[in-house]
């Protein structure tokens, strides 16, 4: 059955059960949290958890003999195993945001080449069809896709609409010519966001590997444990100086956690770009919303030969234009450019109307 007799809430009717997640992860802890309250919640515990180690490492080691000549031989050591530590933490957390906004430049560029598929659709016999299925697509995307990807799950719906979408561009027979060209323009766009969507679903499921975490985890614990070796003899600065360590290390982890993945969580990406896409799909901007249809024309000037006298003005209401024929000449061209000017006017009107409609519709599909 062609994919285009489909209407989008046939799509929301049908059972989760049948959308297969690819992978499913075991932190949802982390993603379901307002980010603020997760930061917070990490930081406290990790700074309880820090003093009770502490305590306990002064309770065992009292006897031990460390004293301010010993911090020389600590302090090396610490620099030993907090250098590569905070280099990989440095490294992992810049490879994690170029991540996240590499996913974010694919959404923006994938929801501007579904418009630009839909546009160059307009001319082709039998691309009325595939404008409605790509709104379709555009529509699952935003109201079905966006929430199983924030759950980390792909979507296997949404794939089989955008192939279905394909198979038809594919059994058009445009004819030699515009159409033609329109054509292969539309297959290559096709054939772009096709590959845009598996980049955008590699970032829902794929993340860091579970053996880095490892590795960042047993870091942070050692770094944070040498800090306890350093004699300091005042136990409320020796809590603070190694609170403050461990709440570092934590907010970096607690980055490294929000940016994995781009579409989980509290700080990942919505479905904004789809949703302004989709509003130009349903309305379209309109060729009158040039500013100037009609482009103001010189004051026309008249010489004649054998005589010194000529008719040249900045502007038409100038004095300077004697003639009678230059001077008709002249108040046409005044005319055309109030006319003009009043064209400008109800474009600008048009401009806001455009926009209050967009508006509406964004709100209607946030409901």
């Amino acid at each position: 059955m062609p994919l285009v007799d489909k209407k989008p809430k046939d799509y929301k009717q049908k059972s989760k059960q049948q959308r297969k997640p690819c992978q499913t992860n075991s932190d949802n802890f982390f993603y379901s949290m307002p980010n603020s309250k997760l930061l917070t919640v990490l930081i406290i515990f990790a700074i309880i958890v820090v003093i009770v180690m502490l305590y306990i490492f002064k309770y065992v080691t009292r006897n031990c003999g460390f004293n301010d000549s010993t911090n020389g031989a600590v302090g090396i050591y610490l620099s030993m195993v907090g250098l590569p530590v905070g280099v990989v933490l440095s490294f992992i957390v810049a490879n994690t945001w170029s991540s996240f906004a590499d996913a974010s430049n694919k959404e923006n560029e994938e929801a501007t080449k579904l418009l630009l598929l839909y546009d160059l659709l307009t001319d082709i016999p039998g691309g009325a069809a595939i404008q409605d299925t790509i709104k379709i697509y555009t529509s699952f995307i935003i109201t079905d896709e966006f929430p199983l990807m924030a759950d980390g799950i792909q979507s296997t719906e949404g794939l089989a609409i955008i192939l279905g979408i394909g198979d038809m561009i594919y059994n058009l027979n445009p004819q030699p010519g515009k159409e033609t060209v329109l054509y292969n323009q539309s297959i290559d766009m096709y054939q772009q966001i096709t590959s845009l969507r598996i980049i955008r679903m590699g970032y829902v499921v794929y993340g860091l590997a579970p053996e880095l975490w490892w590795v960042l985890i047993l870091g942070v614990v050692m770094v944070i444990v040498m800090s306890f070796f350093i004699y300091i003899k005042s136990w409320n600065l020796h809590v603070v100086l190694v609170s403050m360590t461990a709440a570092t290390l934590i907010s970096l982890l607690f980055l490294i956690v929000a940016l994995n993945y781009p579409y989980r969580g509290d700080f990942g990406l919505d479905s904004l770009p789809y949703q302004i896409a989709l509003a130009n799909m349903v309305q379209p901007p309109t060729t009158d919303l040039i500013p100037l249809k009609k482009p103001l024309k010189p004051c026309p000037s008249k010489s004649s030969v054998g005589t010194q006298s000529s008719c040249s003005c900045s502007s038409c209401s100038s004095s300077s234009c004697s003639s009678p024929s230059t001077q008709s000449s002249c108040s046409s061209v005044d005319a055309q450019s109030d006319y003009t000017a009043a064209e400008y006017s109800d474009t600008v009107a048009e401009k806001k109307k455009l926009a209050r409609l967009l508006a509406k519709h964004k709100m209607e599909l946030n409901k």
